[in-house]
């Protein structure tokens, strides 16, 4: 399953049998129905659950930087230049940047 971050503290996964995805706030919640009819964790959590522990850390500067404003994230990047949270943040800057070009080509 395809994990990412789509804010701080919120994760989307992909279905693997369904064209969707799903969100999961780790250790509470996910939107499926799994969880809704259960209440336990789903495989989407534990999924979410594997892909933190198994995360860089670059990854977490990443799954961080999704959370940040363009203000933070230009703020960050030169006070954390040459680190894994410093790229993190040019690396969503960019994303952002490239998202944006996408909207009004």
């Amino acid at each position: 399953m395809t994990v990412r971050a789509i804010q701080k503290g919120l994760y989307e996964v992909q279905s693997e049998s369904q064209d969707l995805a799903y969100v999961v706030t780790p250790g509470k919640s996910c939107t499926c129905k799994a969880f809704q009819f259960r209440g336990g964790p789903c495989k989407h959590m534990i999924s979410v659950d594997e892909h933190l522990a198994q995360q860089t850390k670059l990854g977490k500067a990443s799954d961080t930087a999704v959370g940040l404003t363009e203000e933070e994230l230009i703020r960050y990047a030169r006070e954390k230049n040459g680190t894994p949270a410093g790229a993190a943040c040019y690396l969503e800057l960019a994303r952002r940047q490239n998202t944006l070009k996408g909207l009004f080509s």
